[in-house]
């Protein structure tokens, strides 16, 4: 099994400053800072200054917005509409930002902050750090025509932007109607979840939709945000539900695994890349990556482990003390931890790596440096706390992990599901196993192409079984039986393997490793 614990970028949500070193500068920003362009315009009726760059005959980029005219900060406005223009000018702002710089300055936080933004119309380009959260850190309303927009750079927003409601303009009605903070709506207005993407390596996948590259570039901007943190818990309660994790009659350990075998088996590890081949560092490590558009790395899995524990009704807490679910920082990585109650050790879940309910205590020099993230993730300022672990040796429950490898070797697509077989209505994994190949072929990171080692963490008391296509599967080792489905005929192979055969190292001595094949006959 690769092990993907060591990755350039960890997530935005992790930390401001590590995404920064990992992903500032993947878009280049607009620099427009010849002098000789630069214009300044006050406009009388509102007493807003406007400093301004030339770019065309008719168009300009908008430099700086300010209502004070010795620092050219923002200190006596809490609402601001940018018109198309430039007042008393012929020129239509069609970029916003230069030089790296902030359109608004607000550098005294006693003075008034800037809460909601209209932006023009026809902006076409947000450039590098245009509306930097720490120049505007209480802009929580922002009308936008994203449709307009043919560029939005990675940081144009910063790392931490508190927005909390995005209006999108609608060309038709000509009104700020277009609603996105419903499942439905993101989906219907971006699209994301069916666009077409190209697999590339290193775990890519390139968006070849040009009509959404503007949105995903948007979308990636503004997605660490209060705003689509509560859309992604939306998601994160849908998938609880129609999952049945909200049930009273689990146990917290048996939901536990439900939600770890769920990410498990609806995400793939991967960064998604706009149209030119950026990819989207910010979205990747977010939970609605991981929710919405089944993608995203380390931490985007992490925190949504934490979310769809949150929505099944697990002791998720806001104060890390009181918590039994926590995100944690190791060097270079995220992962979570958990404990059974307030007087168990904590315990590594790591949808990453395959790790379920490991003993901490099993590579010290891994998770003695780690720290709880993110404790806050629905609400705003995450929290780093030191770790502590105690009570390493808890025997109340083992700490394995067993691994399924599904190979589909047919040419159709073959629903799986693996269950309890004591209780058939408490799924482990459901999910669509594909026989094409992801690198080099043209695939949607929503599907999952089961051809490696997937972990399944099954508890020792637990008998699962397994259906192919809905019919249920013997599984013994060694056994061999023919299935049809929609009249087509399968042969279905079931072996268990011991960890000497697949050369990889037992996690404990509860793990097991088993190997299910599908052929077309």
């Amino acid at each position: 099994m690769k092990h993907k614990s060591v990755k350039k970028i960890t997530s935005l949500l992790l930390s401001g400053a590590l995404l920064a070193m990992g992903t500032a500068g993947i878009m280049p920003a607009m620099h427009a800072s010849a002098a000789s362009n630069e214009q300044t315009v006050t406009d009388s009726s509102t007493g807003l200054k406007y400093r301004f760059i030339v770019n065309g005959t008719n168009t300009c980029t908008l430099k700086r917005i300010s209502d004070n005219s010795s620092d050219w900060a923002m200190t006596g406005h809490s609402s601001v509409t940018i018109p198309d223009k430039i007042p008393t000018t012929n020129y239509t702002i069609t970029q916003l930002g230069a030089d790296n710089e902030a359109i608004i300055h607000s550098n005294n936080e006693n003075k008034t902050r800037i809460a909601a933004l209209t932006l023009p119309k026809t902006v076409q380009r947000i450039n590098c750090q245009a509306l930097l959260d720490g120049e505007v850190p209480n802009l929580k309303t922002l009308k936008v025509n994203v449709d307009a927009l043919t560029y939005c750079d990675n940081s144009a927003f910063g790392w931490d932007t508190a927005l909390n409601s995005i209006q999108i303009y609608n060309t038709t009605t000509q009104t700020y109607s277009i609603a996105t903070n419903t499942i439905s709506g993101f989906k219907n207005y971006y699209g994301l979840h069916n666009a077409n993407y190209q697999a590339c390596s290193g775990d890519q996948f390139k968006l070849t939709d040009t009509a959404k590259n503007k949105k995903l570039m948007f979308l990636n901007a503004t997605c660490a945000s209060p705003y689509y943190k509560q859309l992604a818990y939306k998601y994160a309660q849908n998938i609880a539900q129609t999952n049945g994790f909200t049930s009273s009659s689990l146990s917290n350990q048996k939901k536990l695994e439900m939600i770890y075998n769920y990410i498990r088996t609806h995400a793939r590890y991967s960064y998604i890349q706009n149209t030119s081949g950026n990819q989207m560092g910010k979205l990747a490590g977010t939970p609605l990556g991981v929710l919405a558009l089944n993608s995203g790395v380390c931490a985007g899995l992490s925190y949504a482990f934490e979310y769809l524990c949150r929505a099944s009704g697990l002791p998720v807490a806001d104060v890390a003390a009181n918590s039994d679910i926590l995100n944690v920082s190791f060097p270079g990585h995220v992962g979570n931890a958990v404990r059974m109650s307030p007087n168990e050790g904590f315990y590594i879940v790591d949808c990453t790596a395959a790790t379920f309910m490991k003993n901490v205590g099993y590579q010290n020099s891994v998770f003695s440096d780690a720290f709880i993230y993110g404790v806050n993730t629905i609400n705003r300022n995450p929290s780093k706390i030191p770790f502590a672990y105690s009570n390493l040796n808890s025997s109340n429950f083992c700490a394995g992990n067993s691994f399924i490898k599904i190979v589909n070797n047919a040419q159709t697509d073959i629903d799986i599901e693996v269950y309890d077989k004591n209780n058939t209505n408490a799924k482990f994994i459901n999910y669509t196993a594909h026989p094409t190949a992801a690198v080099g072929t043209t695939c949607k990171p929503s599907k999952f192409n089961v051809t490696t080692d997937q972990g399944l963490y099954v508890s020792s008391y637990v008998y699962f079984g397994i259906k192919v296509g809905g019919v249920v599967i013997n599984p013994t080792s060694g056994s061999t039986q023919n299935i049809t489905v929609n009249g087509q005929t399968y042969k279905v192979q079931f072996q268990t393997r011991s960890y000497a055969q697949t050369g990889m190292a037992p996690q404990s001595a509860y793990s097991d490793y088993y190997y299910l094949s599908i052929t077309r006959i």
